[in-house]
C-alpha cells in the first residue's frame, strides 16, 4: 500500500524514549483517517533541535528528501510542533518548503493545519503556525532557564545536577557529591608538584606516569593537566580538595609562563613568580627587568579595567631579599634533627622506588615486544626487514631510555640516603654543612633552581605596596615565611632616584647593605637580627673550628 503521511518522532538525547510518542501519533492520524499501513515513519534519537546538531540537521534533510522522492506522501504529522523544531527560522524554513510544495501538516499540540483543503496556504493556519513557533522558542528558552536554575540549586547545594562526575569525585547514594579519596591524591598531587615551579605541563605528565599515576586506568593527558590547574571548583566549591592559596600560586606559575615570550634573556627562573601577592587579587608576574601585578598586563592586552595601584619592582632587588631571608631558613632547617625531616626524605624515597618498580615493568614490557617481534620476523616472516628494522631500533631505544631512568632514579635515591645521613649528625657539623651548601651562584640558572625550591619549601608569600616614610616614596616589601615569621623591608624611591651612592633598602630602618665607594656588602647588624629573629645560633669560631675539624676528618 502507497504511504500517505510522513510521522515525524524526534527525542533530542539518545537516551530519550521515543515510543509512547510514536504510540500517541498513531493514534492521532488514525482519527484523521490514515491507517497504519499509510503511515511512513522518520524517528531519530539525539537530535538536539535547540544545538541543530548534526542529527538535527540530517533528519531536516531527510525529512525533505523523502517527500520529494515520494509523489503519494502529502502530508506530514507531529505529536507537537517542537518536534519539528525549537529554533524559529529553522521552523519558519521547514513551513516555507511545506507551503511550496503542497504539503499539509497535522499538529497534535497545537492542534492546527498548514493548508486548505484545495492545497492553497491557510491564513489561519500560517498564522497559528508563526505564532507558536515563536511560543516555541519561548518555551524552549524558558525550559532551558529553569533547569539551568535547577542545576545551579544543585551545584550549590552539592546535588548532582548532570553531565560528566569531575575528577575527584563520585556520588552517594542520595545523589549528594562526595570526595574520591584515591583521585583527590591525584588532584592535589599535580597542583603541588606544580607549585614547585620545577614542571611545564609535559614534564609534569611524565613525572606522573613516571609514578604509574593514572586516570582511570588512561594516561594523564595535556587537557586533564590544563583544566584542573584552570578549575576553582578544585578549592571553592562545597567539597574543596585544595587551598586556595596554593591554586593561587599554580595561577600565578602558569600566568607567567604565558606572559613572558622566552627568550634566551626571559628564560630565567624568578624568583618571587608565584609567591609575590597583589591586594587587588592578582599574582604578580616577571616581565622583562620587573616584577608586574599580572591586572596591568592583562589590562593592556585585553583592555580590561582593573582598579590596582601595585608598585613595579626590580627583579634583582626582591630576589636579592627573598635570597636574604631563604638562606638562614634553609640553614635552620638542615640543622633541625626533627624525625619530621627525616621522614619526608624517607617520603622522597618511597615515591622513587614506586618510580623504579613502574619503569622496570616497563623495562620488561619492551623485552617481551622485542622477543615477539623477532619471532614474527624471524619465524613467522609476517613482516619485511625494512619494517622488522625501523620497529626494532625505535623499541631499543625506548628500552635503552628506560634503563637509563631506573639509573637516575636509583642515583637519586643514594643522594636521599646521604641527606638522611647528614640530618643525623651532630649540630656543629650540620652547620658548618650548611653554611658550605648554602654558597649558591644566584647567577647560575641550575643553583637558581635549587634557590627557588628553598623559597617554594620556606616562604608563605610575598607583598609588596607603596608608602611614605617621611616625604621619601617607598615600596613596603613583606616577606611572610611558612612558620609565621615576618621579615619587612623598605624600598626608598626617591634614595634610588637622587642619591646612587647610597643604601636604598631598610630593614627596621636600618640599611640593609653597608656602601663603601663601589663595594656593597651585607649589614652585619641587620644579619644578625634577621639570624636571631630565625633561632640561628652563631657559633663562636672555636665551635666553628672543632666543628670543621671533625668535618675534615670524616669527609
Amino acid at each position: 500500500m502507497d504511504k500517505r503521511i510522513l510521522c515525524i518522532i524526534r527525542a533530542s538525547t539518545e537516551k530519550q524514549e521515543t515510543e509512547s510518542q510514536k504510540k500517541e501519533l498513531i493514534s492521532y492520524c488514525e482519527a484523521k483517517g490514515f491507517t497504519v499501513d499509510e503511515m511512513a515513519f522518520i524517528e531519530v534519537a539525539g537530535a538536539s533541535a535547540r544545538k541543530l546538531n548534526k542529527k538535527y540537521i540530517q533528519m531536516l534533510e531527510d525529512i525533505k528528501a523523502t517527500l520529494l522522492s515520494s509523489p503519494t506522501i502529502k502530508a506530514v504529522a507531529l505529536w507537537d510542533l517542537n518536534r519539528l523544531g525549537r529554533v524559529e527560522s529553522k521552523l519558519h524554513e521547514m513551513k516555507e518548503f511545506f507551503v511550496a510544495h503542497k504539503i499539509q501538516v497535522y499538529c497534535k499540540s497545537p492542534e492546527f493545519v498548514l493548508l486548505n483543503e484545495d492545497g492553497t496556504a491557510s491564513d489561519a493556519g500560517g498564522i497559528v503556525f508563526s505564532v507558536f513557533a515563536s511560543i516555541v522558542k519561548h518555551d524552549t528558552d524558558e525550559m532551558f532557564a529553569k533547569m539551568n536554575r535547577g542545576r545551579m540549586r544543585n551545584k550549590e547545594n552539592g546535588i548532582y545536577y548532570g553531565g560528566q562526575i569531575k575528577f575527584g569525585y563520585t556520588l552517594d547514594e542520595t545523589k549528594h557529591f562526595i570526595i574520591k579519596e584515591e583521585e583527590a591524591k591525584t588532584i592535589r598531587l599535580i597542583f603541588e608538584l606544580y607549585a614547585t615551579g620545577k614542571y611545564s605541563f609535559y614534564s609534569l605528565i611524565d613525572e606522573l606516569k613516571a609514578r604509574g599515576i593514572t586516570k582511570n586506568g588512561k594516561k594523564i593527558t595535556f587537557e586533564m593537566i590544563q583544566n584542573a590547574l584552570s578549575d576553582e571548583a578544585y578549592y571553592n566549591g562545597k567539597l574543596p580538595i585544595i587551598s586556595k592559596d596554593l591554586f593561587d600560586k599554580c595561577t600565578a606559575i602558569k600566568a607567567n609562563s604565558v606572559a613572558v615570550k622566552r627568550t634566551k634573556e626571559t628564560c630565567n627562573v624568578n624568583f618571587a613568580v608565584g609567591l609575590l601577592k597583589c591586594e587587588c587579587g592578582n599574582n604578580f608576574i616577571a616581565s622583562g627587568d620587573y616584577y608586574t601585578c599580572f591586572s596591568k598586563v592583562n589590562r593592556k592586552r585585553k583592555k580590561v579595567v582593573v582598579e590596582c595601584d601595585a608598585p613595579v619592582i626590580k627583579s634583582d632587588l626582591l630576589d636579592d631579599l627573598l635570597w636574604i631571608v631563604t638562606r638562614p631558613l634553609q640553614q635552620k632547617f638542615l640543622m633541625q634533627t626533627d624525625s619530621q625531616s627525616v621522614a619526608e626524605n624517607n617520603d622522597k624515597i618511597n615515591v622513587l622506588t614506586v618510580k623504579v618498580s613502574t619503569a622496570q615493568k616497563e623495562l620488561s614490557s619492551f623485552k617481551d615486544r622485542i622477543e615477539k617481534l623477532e619471532d614474527a620476523y624471524y619465524v613467522e616472516g609476517e613482516m619485511d626487514e625494512a619494517q622488522f628494522k625501523k620497529r626494532l631500533g625505535i623499541l631499543k631505544s625506548k628500552k635503552v631510555q628506560t634503563e637509563s631512568l631506573i639509573t637516575n632514579y636509583r642515583n637519586e635515591i643514594n643522594d636521599i640516603k646521604k641527606v638522611i645521613e647528614q640530618l643525623e649528625q651532630p649540630i656543629n657539623d650540620r652547620y658548618l654543612q650548611s653554611l658550605l651548601l648554602s654558597n649558591l651562584d644566584t647567577e647560575d640558572i641550575e643553583d637558581r633552581k635549587k634557590i627557588k625550591e628553598m623559597m617554594f619549601m620556606h616562604i608563605e608569600k610575598v607583598t609588596a605596596k607603596k608608602v611614605m616614610l617621611g616625604n621619601h616614596k617607598g615600596v613596603e616589601i613583606t616577606i611572610i615565611a611558612k612558620s609565621g615569621l615576618s621579615f619587612v623591608f623598605f624600598y626608598d624611591i626617591w634614595l634610588s632616584s637622587f642619591r646612587k651612592g647610597e643604601c636604598n633598602t631598610f630593614y627596621e630602618d636600618k640599611p640593609l647593605y653597608e656602601v663603601n665607594g663601589f663595594i656593597k656588602s651585607m649589614n652585619t647588624k641587620v644579619q644578625n637580627m634577621i639570624y636571631e629573629k630565625i633561632g640561628l645560633p652563631l657559633l663562636s669560631y672555636k665551635e666553628l673550628g672543632e666543628a670543621a675539624a671533625e668535618y675534615a676528618k670524616t669527609h
